[in-house]
């Protein structure tokens, strides 16, 4: 019985936590800014002005990364069904506005500095990355 506790007790302790992945460099696309409004901690909106790159496409999928001492770690996500729409939202006018909602995603973020991680297409075949910085 004594042996059966302390397996349990290991297991909740290293088991069940999960380690945060370390997340890759990003170069932010100079010509395309992001900025964050209506911040909460379950969800945000965001503005997208996309300079040069007018009629680039911006698809749905996005992630949170947060800032620890050593660099940015992506967030783990809280259920295993994550999924996003197969949408892209292509801008005539050179600017965008969108919702993020991450509540299923991720919870409620705790206070801490994070950056929301978007996927953009400059051309069909050409991805890059830009993000936004922000602290609840």
């Amino acid at each position: 019985m004594k042996k059966l506790i302390i397996i349990l007790c290991i297991f909740v302790l290293f088991g069940c936590s999960q380690k945060l992945k370390k997340a890759d460099a990003i170069d932010n696309v100079t010509d395309i800014i992001i900025t964050i409004d209506n911040l909460t901690n379950t969800s945000a909106s965001l503005y997208i002005e996309e300079g040069g790159y007018t009629g680039c496409g911006i698809s749905e999928w996005f992630r949170i990364d947060i800032l620890k001492d050593d660099g940015w770690y992506e967030l783990n996500y809280i259920q295993d069904d994550v999924s996003f729409e197969d949408t892209f939202w292509y801008s005539s006018a050179g600017e965008e506005h969108m919702n993020c909602d991450w509540e299923d995603m991720y919870g409620e973020l705790s206070s801490g500095t994070y950056r929301l991680v978007k996927e953009v297409y400059i051309t069909e075949d050409e991805r890059e990355y830009i993000y936004v910085e922000f602290n609840i």
